[in-house]
């Protein structure tokens, strides 16, 4: 494990559904993010199908030690928990999830666009 935490999600990871995420880290707090699918940028239908890159990412070190990724639509977020060798799986990964604000309901046709498998450190 590396200090501080953010450190830990540095780097390519990827997901059995093709997804990869590279992430940067800029500081303590901040970091961008590209989202691939099967070599190409991810669209985002959302955002007039623009690629999914240079994503900002705050990382949520007061509120469970989630980095938080902007996705470009208010409140809507990719999350990503970063969880140890050994904890559930035998080596690093990262845990993913989609959020939205409740009353978006037109973001819900979107949340399967986004690969919320497990990912693991692409090498």
């Amino acid at each position: 494990m590396r200090s501080p935490w953010i450190e830990n999600y540095q780097g390519e990871w990827k997901n059995g559904g093709g997804f990869l995420i590279s992430i940067r880290i800029i500081d303590d707090k901040k970091a961008s993010v590209d989202i691939t699918q099967n070599g190409q940028p991810l669209q985002r239908p959302w955002c007039a199908h623009a690629p999914a890159n240079n994503l900002n990412a705050l990382y949520r070190g007061d509120e469970g030690m989630g980095l938080e990724i902007d996705l470009g639509r208010d409140g809507f977020a990719l999350f990503l928990d970063y969880e140890c060798e050994g904890t559930f799986y035998e080596k690093e990964c990262l845990t993913a999830g989609v959020s939205r604000l409740e009353v978006d309901q037109e973001a819900e046709q979107w949340t399967s666009f986004i690969g919320i498998e497990t990912y693991f450190r692409h090498e």
